[in-house]
């Protein structure tokens, strides 16, 4: 199989879909914990594992996810976990443009390597590039992966969001 995305509308042939393997919020990733802090959602959110009803529901959701691309012929890449990680979705790390695969920049350090685990698509002969993570605070980049809003050969986005300076 070979990467080769050029437009939302044709047949899908192959999609990642990430996992719950492993799942658990960050505990030591500093943006992580500040853009919590920053949260205004009424609900904190409690880092490390998650329950495991949680789990068991969100993997239910991704089996038949899973169940219904393979019965039609579409093939499906799921990530190979090992260790604590919240790669449940990969849509907005990994962007596959042409036969190229996108790591898509991320203030996060504990998503920064997230195409690590997915091995399979390092051996599809694609071009890889690993997009540089932003070095501080005022360089944060963010990934907007839009949905299909007009009938265009891509509708991804990515937005260049710049810290403004609250000191005046």
């Amino acid at each position: 199989m070979l990467v080769s995305s050029n437009n939302e509308y044709g047949e899908l042939k192959s999609v990642l879909v990430g996992s719950v393997d492993n799942f658990s919020w960050p505990i030591d990733d500093k943006e992580f914990n500040d853009s919590i802090a920053r949260s205004t959602y009424e609900v904190t959110l409690d880092r490390g594992p998650i329950s495991q009803t949680v789990i068991d529901e969100a993997r239910e959701d991704l089996d038949i996810l899973v169940e219904n691309l393979t019965t039609r012929g579409v093939q499906v890449i799921r990530p190979q976990i090992d260790k604590p990680t919240w790669a449940y979705s990969p849509r907005d790390i990994i962007l596959a443009v042409g036969n190229t695969v996108i790591e898509c920049p991320t203030p996060f350090s504990s998503r920064s390597r997230e195409l690590d685990l997915y091995p399979d698509v390092k051996q599809l002969g694609c071009k890889i590039i690993r997009a540089p993570r932003p070095k501080t605070l005022k360089d944060l980049s963010l990934i907007h992966i839009s949905e299909p809003t007009r009938r265009r050969g891509i509708s991804y986005s990515v937005v260049r969001v710049k810290k403004k300076n609250r000191g005046g």
